[in-house]
Order: C-alpha cells, then sequence, then structure tokens
C-alpha cells in the first residue's frame, strides 16, 4: 500500500490507488530510497525516554574527499537535498546521480556570496558551515535541451526540532555546486559518503523533544527517541525511521518504518475506498489524540506494486474534513520488520498530541 508518494504510478493495487486518490499531491512522487518493506529498519522496540545528555562526535575541523563519478561526461547531477533530525541529531544529505563530486566541508567566517553574481547573502544562524561539489550540478547540460534534475527548494527553513537555522544553495555555476548551512553555534560533525550520497551529521548539543508538526494539521506528531523525521520543505513531518533515510524522487522504494499524510476527503471515506479494494483488511476502533479512528490491517492481494501476503498497520483518524492517516511500510508477513514496522505505528499513534 503506498501512499501519495508514488499515487501516481499505473502499477499500484486497487487498494493503494484507492488511497492515492484520497490523499494531497503534494510532493512530486517521491518516495525514499531502501528495499520495500522498511529492509534496513531494526527491530528493537521504539523508546521516548529522552536521554540526559546527547552523545559527542566528530570535528569543527575543515574535511573534504575526492570525486568518484561514474558517469559520462563526468558530472555528478544533484537529485535531492535533505534535512532531518532525531533527539540529538541534525542530518544534511545530498543525493547524486552519476557517484559522488568531489568536495570540501568546512566552517567559513567570512561573508557568504552568491555565484557567479558575487551578491553578498544573509544567512541564519551564528556560524555557517559551506559544502561545496565538484563538478557537480543540479542541471543537465548533457541533454540537447537543459534538464534540470533538481527540483526542490534552495532555501530552506527546517521547523522544529532541528537546530539547523537555514540551509541555502549558494550557487550551481561551471559544474561547481555550493551550499551554506546556518547554525546557531560552530557544532561538531561528521561527514559519510556511499555509493551516490554525501552526509553530514551534527551533534546536538542538547537532547530535543522527537515532535514535529504536519502542515495544516491539527496535530503534532512524536516519534521514538533516537528516531529521524524528515523536516525538508516538500515532506516535512511526513516520513519517520529509526535511521536517516535517503528521498529518491521518481522511486517506489522505501525504508522508513511510518509514514503521515493528510487525506483531503473525511476519515469515512478514506476507510470505505481502502475496504472496498483488492487487499484483505480486518478493521477494529482506537481513539489518538481524542479523535476516533479506525484501525485497518491490512494484506495485500499482490495485484499491484506491492505482493501478495505484504501487510501494514494504518490509522486513519477522524480529524475533520480532511483524515489524518498514519501507515506502517508494508513488508512481508510474520518478518521481524513487519512487527516492527506494526509496533512502531502503534507507539506513533499513540504519542499524537492536539496542536
Amino acid at each position: 500500500m503506498m501512499l501519495r508518494r508514488v499515487g501516481h504510478r499505473a502499477s499500484l493495487s486497487r487498494s493503494a490507488a484507492a488511497l492515492a486518490a484520497a490523499l494531497a499531491v503534494a510532493s512530486c512522487g517521491s518516495t525514499p530510497e531502501g528495499s520495500r518493506g522498511g529492509s534496513s529498519t531494526t527491530t528493537a522496540p521504539p523508546t521516548t525516554t529522552v536521554p540526559a545528555v546527547c552523545p559527542r562526535f566528530g570535528a569543527t575541523t575543515p574535511v573534504s574527499g575526492a570525486a568518484a563519478v561514474t558517469r559520462t561526461p563526468r558530472i555528478a547531477l544533484v537529485r535531492n537535498v535533505q534535512v532531518q533530525a532525531s533527539d540529538c541529531t541534525d542530518v544534511v544529505s545530498f543525493l547524486f546521480w552519476g557517484g559522488t563530486p568531489g568536495w570540501s566541508v568546512s566552517y567559513r567566517s567570512g561573508p557568504l556570496v552568491l555565484d557567479p553574481s558575487g551578491q553578498r547573502v544573509v544567512l541564519a544562524g551564528a556560524a555557517h558551515l559551506v559544502v561545496r561539489f565538484e563538478p557537480a550540478s543540479g542541471v543537465d547540460l548533457s541533454r540537447p535541451e537543459a534538464a534540470t534534475i533538481y527540483d526542490g527548494p534552495t532555501d530552506m527553513t527546517p521547523s522544529a526540532p532541528s537546530g539547523i537555522r537555514q540551509l541555502r544553495r549558494l550557487g550551481d555555476f561551471e559544474g561547481v555546486t555550493t551550499w551554506a548551512v546556518g547554525l546557531d553555534q560552530q557544532r561538531p560533525f561528521t561527514v559519510e559518503t556511499a555509493k551516490d550520497h554525501l552526509v553530514i551529521r551534527f551533534s546536538a548539543p542538547s537532547p530535543r523533544v522527537s515532535r514535529c508538526e504536519l502542515h495544516g494539521a491539527e496535530v503534532s506528531l512524536g516519534y521514538p527517541v533516537g528516531w529521524f523525521s524528515e523536516l525538508s520543505p516538500r515532506w516535512s513531518c511526513g516520513f519517520f525511521g529509526p535511521h536517516p533515510f535517503t528521498v529518491v524522487p521518481a522511486s517506489d522504494a522505501v525504508n522508513w518504518a511510518v509514514t503521515v499524510e493528510r487525506a483531503d476527503i473525511p476519515a469515512d471515506q478514506v476507510v470505505a475506498q481502502i475496504m472496498s479494494s483488492d487487499a484483505h483488511v480486518v478493521r477494529s476502533s482506537a481513539t489518538v489524540a481524542g479523535y476516533p479512528a479506525t484501525v485497518l490491517d491490512i494484506t495485500e492481494s499482490g495485484k499491484g506494486l506491492l505482493p501478495s501476503g505484504y501487510v501494514h498497520r494504518m490509522y486513519v483518524v477522524a480529524t475533520g474534513a480532511r483524515a489524518l492517516v498514519l501507515d506502517g511500510t508494508p513488508a512481508p508477513a510474520k518478518s521481524a520488520v513487519a512487527q516492527f514496522n506494526r509496533s512502531a505505528v502503534d507507539r506513533m499513534a499513540e504519542l499524537v498530541e492536539r496542536a
């Protein structure tokens, strides 16, 4: 059962297509990368016990790395830029197509300027980390007509609990792409590269409550300690998992544990559409943040995108004209991942609060 992120695909099962029609199409049709069914989740039970202190890692000194571009022409294409946060860690990640470019990451004390105009930029925060990529671009100039590969926001102000004040692109010109991260202070960080990814992790000065707000919803969403929520504007407070995950535009692959969305229709209509689908559905009642909710235990039929026997639990919460939907990522029945994702969506339903 895929949600609105891939709702445009004709290969969806009838149950998935029914829900996709009910959900708001507010994204560009993208989902986080990984194997269907959340193969990279763990089986440790979710917890909400906030740690007394955050672990320290990384350093504030400059770091750099060599290019590992695999495509021709030799330039890595920026596919997506993300911001995620847990109670103790902030994450900025870059996804490329065709390997990773050369990179350098360092704090900069002088003024920031746009490339190539030279116009000065005022970036939020007292400390500014500059990330430079070469050869890299968000536009593929090798095609007969230049194609924009990165179509996401170039200026982001992440919401709580992120400690990142602002993330802004400073330039994408002649094979050099530069981004700047605004922070409240110089914080230690690490940089990891793998395949087509570069991930920067920041240690938070002190623990924060793992809670975010879904745009336009009547509730705020809590998530387990140590977990991460997507906070970049296109998917803010919509994806949750026990580790950072990568959003791949136009992909059906997922590796998060829980998705939260608002439907375009009331809860009873969402439930009716799911109940009339090809999937086998067991229905029960619950209460979420004082709202009446319907719990749907869904077993996919195999007539669409997902294999037969994949299972997931969904909460459809009657919050008014637009229902709130919490869905565990589908996984093979009786698998540890399926059990984990079901317990995760149960726990998140318990943590929902009225805004």
